[in-house]
């Protein structure tokens, strides 16, 4: 067998393991509350602990957009969440909070985190 064919075919394998390797951690969101023309929206840091008051372990903390168009008009949403790293293993006790999973919002913009730190951008 050739080189090329060889490393080829290893490169393919170690790829595909790659995807089969169970996430350890997750990111949830909700939705802050914000509506436009008003200085509003739950702070990550408030919502930070709804999650650590119910044993979730929050690794970081961000302000994100869901993606979405919103009308401009005061009183309208904003779609701006709270976006938290978390455990996977705390998905479902995330959930009974009323978080979702990110994956829920293809088009949303979410900031990496800054070193693991929690708070507004």
């Amino acid at each position: 067998m050739k080189l090329p064919t060889l490393s080829l075919i290893v490169c393919l394998i170690l790829a595909g393991c790659v995807h089969m390797r169970e996430p350890n951690t997750i990111m949830v969101y909700k939705y802050d509350g914000s509506v436009q023309c008003e200085e509003s929206g739950v702070a990550v840091e408030e919502m930070r602990l709804e999650l650590t008051r119910a044993g979730v372990e929050v690794l970081c903390g961000r302000k994100a957009q869901d993606g979405r168009a919103y009308p401009a008009m005061c009183g309208a949403a904003t779609g701006r969440i709270n976006v938290y790293t978390i455990q996977a293993s705390d998905l479902v006790r995330a959930q009974g909070l009323g978080f979702k999973s990110v994956e829920t919002l293809p088009d949303a913009g979410i900031p990496p985190c800054n070193g693991g730190a929690a708070g507004d951008p």
